[in-house]
């Protein structure tokens, strides 16, 4: 499907348990913070799968402080013997 020049393509995310987390703070710092979410993970006896995703809670605007800005981190697990 096609809307104003844009090509739409329906998805679907696999069934299963999703962890979720928020990041506090400027896009800079997201790598740490999926470092720090997917060690939580680990740290519950779980293992990070595919996919993993983030939603921008928080709209950007060029005058606000990046300390102001949310990120939601989404990822789906799984026990660490299955297969990923």
């Amino acid at each position: 499907m096609e809307i104003d020049g844009m090509r739409l393509v329906a998805s679907v995310i696999p069934a299963g348990e999703v962890a979720v987390t928020s990041h506090l703070g400027g896009f800079d710092g997201l790598g740490r913070a999926w470092g720090e979410f997917f060690g939580e993970i680990g740290a519950m006896g779980r293992a990070p799968g595919n996919p993993f995703w983030e939603s921008y809670v928080t709209e950007p605007s060029p005058d606000m402080d990046p300390a102001d800005l949310r990120t939601d981190l989404y990822c789906l697990v799984r026990t660490p013997d299955d297969a990923a």
